[in-house]
C-alpha cells in the first residue's frame, strides 16, 4: 500500500466533497471569506485538534500558516479554494502545515497544465468570443458582480491562479 506522506488522506477527501458541491461556481467569483467556516472543513479541523467546537479562525490555522491562508483566501470562490487544498494536501509538509510554498507549486501546476492548451498571457480584450468562452467554462476567467447570483453588468476578470505573469 501506498504510504501518504502529507495530511491525513480525508482533507484530500473533504477537498474533493467540496470540489464538486462547488463545481457550478468555478466560473463566478464569489467572496468565500464569508464560507469561511465550511461544514466538513470545520469537521475535520475539530478531528484534528480533537476538540468538538472550533472558533471560525481556528479552522484555517489547523492547516495553513497565515501567509498561505491568506492566498486561499485570494481565491475567487470556493470551488478553487477546494481544488486548491485537493492538490495542496497532497505535498509533505515540513512544520505539519501547508505553506505558500506549497501553495506556489500548486498555482504553478494549475497555471503550467492549462498553458499547454491556452495562451494565458492574452489580456482578456485580446481574446476572441470562442477563447474568452472556453477561458470562462473552465474558470480561468470569472464573473465578477455586486451579487454572484445574478451576472447582469458583470466584470470579467482572471482567476488569481491564472493572471497574466507581469
Amino acid at each position: 500500500m501506498n504510504q501518504f506522506n502529507g495530511f491525513p488522506s480525508t482533507l484530500r477527501h473533504v477537498a474533493i466533497l467540496g470540489r464538486s458541491v462547488c463545481a457550478e461556481s468555478r466560473s463566478r467569483w464569489q467572496d468565500i471569506s464569508s464560507n469561511y467556516q465550511w461544514h466538513d472543513l470545520n469537521q475535520f479541523a475539530c478531528a484534528v485538534r480533537g476538540v468538538e467546537r472550533l472558533d471560525p479562525p481556528l479552522v484555517m490555522s489547523t492547516f495553513f500558516t497565515s501567509e498561505a491562508e491568506a492566498m486561499m483566501m485570494s481565491l475567487p470562490n470556493s470551488f478553487w479554494f477546494f481544488n486548491v487544498m485537493h492538490y495542496a494536501a497532497g505535498y509533505p509538509t515540513t512544520a505539519g502545515l501547508i505553506d505558500k510554498h506549497i501553495l506556489d507549486r500548486v498555482f504553478d501546476h494549475l497555471r503550467s497544465r492549462l498553458a499547454t492548451v491556452y495562451d494565458l498571457e492574452k489580456a482578456i480584450d485580446q481574446l476572441s468570443a470562442s477563447e474568452l468562452a472556453v477561458r470562462v467554462a473552465e474558470g480561468v476567467i470569472v464573473f465578477k458582480s455586486q451579487s454572484w447570483q445574478h451576472l447582469n453588468g458583470a466584470e470579467l476578470v482572471f482567476n488569481v491562479i491564472f493572471q497574466p505573469k507581469a
